[in-house]
């Protein structure tokens, strides 16, 4: 009868410990997901901010093309287009603005 007792001790023991695993390994991959979401989301910031950068060069480009040929409108564009330029590049440097995530 007593070795009976303890054998159902150490079942609920060792169901209490197995309990224990399962979740922390819950915990775990909850955590996992979480990182990897944050991580994707930064990811798909920077790919976006790239993108507008390749956009505002290339507008760039082509106000420096007219304002060589003396359209006064392509300045303004120009200036636009560099503003645009720099606070992407800074927040693609430094990680703060819409990355900042």
């Amino acid at each position: 009868a007593g070795g009976d007792k303890v054998g159902k001790l150490l079942g609920r023991h060792r169901q209490l410990v197995l309990t224990g695993l399962v979740v922390l390994g819950l915990v775990g991959t909850a955590v996992s997901v979480s990182l990897v979401l944050a991580s994707s989301n930064r990811s798909s910031a920077q790919v976006r901010a790239t993108g507008q950068a390749l956009m505002h060069s290339q507008r760039m480009a082509k106000s420096v093309s007219a304002a060589l040929v003396g359209n006064p409108a392509a300045f303004g564009e120009l200036r636009e287009s560099v503003g645009s330029l720099t606070g992407i590049v800074t927040n693609l440097r430094t990680g703060e603005g819409p990355l900042a995530i």
